[in-house]
């Protein structure tokens, strides 16, 4: 008789997504009324004043919903709003993210779009969500489609064209390297989230706000004051509260959770050795500053969704930006031994391109 599989991964609560799916849809239906498009079309010119032609058909991605003000001289402006029954902190959310896009605007030559306004949904006349208006950026399409496979139909997963020209792979991978090279620059003496004060001081000052977060809520029922509220010094500490966060998930998950009394035991065994290393350090040991006293801890910019298809080219399949510059070498230094890390770029990129083909 063949083994009993011993399976300790969540499965997700199919009931939790239905009813997410339709509380999404409803809220996206409710969008799509004449007085509400007059009302974001003033509050985007309200920031950028123009003689405004159209207002052009939302988009909802994953996250979002996008609205773009086009205006006469050939401009145009965007305004995105956290899609309601998806982001379960939409402030904060919006908060850190306008915080994070004004810090890497002034310490990098990444493209990001200039911010005009953000506000809350009590600032928001449309009585929406809080919201962001920003530049809307001209591009011909993603580097997903341009990387994509031709042949394969719209809905199916995207897969690297097996005809693309090296050429153009290194001309778009050296790209995507800059980015990515700039980015590991920005360092920070502990985890969690920029925010930005009045007088324009940056700070990690907000907590770690993950996409685990949102959905442990969204999903499972996890009360939001069972999670993480405060930042981290250590990678020990936030392993720690990433294995609290997985536990919690047992726990208040009501469908789909476990199969028999078996997997329930499995399950629950399996994260609580799992927080076990974590606390004690053993997930992390070699890494952490606590245990190299000489060593600073510097925490790195960390994005869940960095990611080919959020990435817009034009039609020269260039990233669209108006100062990006080649970056040839980076000077890393780390503190404690005075040793300088010179990066050299065109290695860099190769290397890369042998990991992400």
């Amino acid at each position: 008789m063949a083994p009993k599989p011993r399976v300790v991964r969540m499965q997700r609560d199919d009931l939790a997504w239905e009813k997410s799916d339709e509380e999404v849809e409803s809220w996206e239906r409710s969008l799509h009324k004449s007085d509400l498009y007059r009302g974001i079309a003033s509050l985007i010119q309200k920031y950028k004043p123009g003689n405004a032609v159209e207002l052009h058909t939302p988009i909802r991605g994953g996250y979002n919903v996008f609205y773009r003000l086009e205006y006469r001289d050939g401009t145009s402006a965007a305004m995105k709003i956290p899609c309601k029954a998806v982001i379960k902190f939409p402030e904060e959310k919006t908060k850190y993210k306008v915080a994070t896009m004004h810090y890497v605007a002034a310490n990098t030559t990444i493209p990001v779009p200039k911010i005009y306004h953000y506000g809350t949904a009590a600032e928001n006349p449309t009585s929406l969500s809080p919201f962001i208006i920003m530049d809307y950026i001209e591009h011909d399409r993603t580097l997903s489609h341009t990387l994509n496979d031709p042949g394969l139909k719209p809905d199916n997963s995207h897969v690297l064209d097996a005809n693309i020209s090296d050429q153009k792979l290194e001309f778009l991978y050296r790209q995507i390297a800059n980015i990515i090279l700039q980015l590991s620059t920005l360092s920070f003496p502990r985890i969690g989230s920029l925010v930005q004060d009045k007088d324009r001081a940056f700070s990690i000052s907000g907590r770690p706000l993950i996409q685990n977060m949102n959905s442990l809520v969204k999903f499972t029922g996890v009360v939001p004051s069972l999670l993480p509220s405060q930042q981290y010094c250590t990678s020990t500490e936030w392993y720690a509260a990433m294995a609290n966060m997985h536990l919690a998930q047992i726990t208040f998950q009501h469908n789909n959770a476990v199969i028999d009394e078996d997997n329930a035991r499995d399950k629950y065994i399996a994260r609580q050795l799992f927080r076990r290393l974590a606390s004690s350090g053993q997930l992390t040991r070699g890494f952490d500053s606590e245990q190299q006293p000489h060593r600073e801890a510097m925490f790195r910019l960390y994005s869940e969704d960095l990611r080919p298809s959020n990435v817009l080219i034009n039609k020269d399949l260039r990233v669209e930006t108006e100062a990006m510059e080649a970056l040839v070498k980076i000077k890393m230094e780390e503190r404690a031994d005075r040793t300088l890390i010179q990066w050299d770029h065109d290695g860099a990129v190769a290397q890369m391109a042998k990991v992400m083909v």
